[in-house]
């Protein structure tokens, strides 16, 4: 659950988020709207503690992202729309890279790799470069790092029909399970199915 109360950034005389509030409730998607300069990305930098809010607050799982930063980043995954990937890496040999500098023993690495491929329906491309898929498939691939590593998801994934979401760490196989049907049934690009736009506040 992600609670968000008069949430407000301000640098100088410029208000990038003015007292935004919004509940996103368990199995909830929220997506935020807004032109260039509306604070929707200053908005999410605070909830996943990369930056902090001039006022207000803000709780993902029961934690507040200001006093209890590193708890809420144990909760969330953030993937944006360009993911920070190797792009001389085949997507396989990419992941199984990531678990090996986690110190995940070879005999659980094959499996795990495996299981986050066919989620996030890559496996026509594990032997590819990354740096040779379109934009959508990257994202797959950050969206299957975010499974691989059991983490938590915010997406801005516009190929995906998901944008700006942020799962709490226990909804993490049903939210990875919804987006593999998607990507499994439609073309790179799929649609969500169901969206909660328009509940931000000013500024989102």
């Amino acid at each position: 659950m992600i609670e968000v109360q008069n949430l407000t950034k301000a640098y100088g005389l410029v208000t990038a988020v003015d007292h935004v509030s919004f509940t996103v409730n368990k199995g909830e998607i929220l997506g935020f709207l807004g032109p260039n300069g509306a604070g929707k990305t200053t908005t999410m930098r605070i909830l996943t503690g990369f930056m902090p809010a001039t006022s207000g607050t803000a709780r993902v799982s029961g934690f507040d992202v200001a006093q209890d930063s590193l708890e809420v980043r144990r909760h969330i995954g953030y993937l944006p729309e360009a993911p920070p990937l190797y792009p001389d890496m085949a997507v396989g040999t990419y992941l199984d890279f990531v678990l090996r500098i986690k110190n995940i023993p070879a005999e659980r690495r094959r499996a795990r790799v495996d299981d986050a491929i066919e989620k996030t329906n890559l496996g026509d491309k594990r032997t590819q470069l990354i740096k040779r898929l379109s934009r959508g498939y990257k994202q797959r691939v950050g969206l299957a790092l975010d499974a691989l590593q059991t983490l938590a998801m915010r997406r801005e994934l516009e190929a995906l029909g998901f944008v700006n979401r942020v799962v709490p760490h226990d909804e993490l196989d049903a939210a990875v399970d919804e987006l593999a049907a998607t990507l499994a049934s439609k073309s790179p690009g799929p649609r969500s199915g169901r969206h909660h736009s328009g509940r931000a506040d000013r500024g989102a």
